[in-house]
């Protein structure tokens, strides 16, 4: 099944439906396609969570929308899809190690991107997930100081 933007055959099942309909048909289906098959749900899931966090590493985008370019943009989009992940990973850890406050955080990058590890999954909908994590960070960051701050104002 594909979404009815894409495939013409959805679309006029959607138009026919309508939404509600639709997507209650579109459910019934899923739920049958997943309790037919658990190890099949269970791999696609998998490759869904890995395709996420690390994108298809082996695909071309070439895509720049208006920007002209006379170079192949693939490989940095690839760097800044994949360039924050290691230091996020390290700001995890050691936010755990200094005992500072990050169950939000982790909580956020577990439960926000679980819709798409179940249904589908483009690049684009982990953009939200990077720039909440820097925003945590700037956040944290402007506490803590304001917390060392005031406790060396006391001294």
């Amino acid at each position: 099944m594909s979404h009815p933007s894409i495939k013409k055959g959805e679309f006029l099942s959607y138009a026919r439906l309508g939404e509600v309909a639709y997507i209650d048909q579109c459910f019934d289906e899923a739920m049958g396609l997943i309790k037919e098959n658990p190890g099949k749900f269970l791999r696609l899931t998998l490759a869904r969570i890995y395709q996420f966090w690390f994108s298809d590493l082996a695909a071309k985008n070439e895509w720049t929308g208006n920007l002209e370019v006379s170079f192949s943009v693939s490989r940095l989009k690839k760097l800044c899809f994949l360039l924050p992940l290691p230091f996020m990973a390290a700001g995890l850890f050691l936010g755990l190690k200094r005992k500072i406050e990050v169950s939000s955080i982790i909580a956020f990058l577990i439960l926000i991107p679980m819709v798409y590890y179940i249904t589908h999954v483009t690049q684009r909908y982990r953009y939200p997930e990077i720039f909440a994590s820097y925003g945590f960070y700037f956040f944290d960051s402007a506490v803590m100081d304001l917390r060392l701050k005031k406790l060396n104002e006391t001294r």
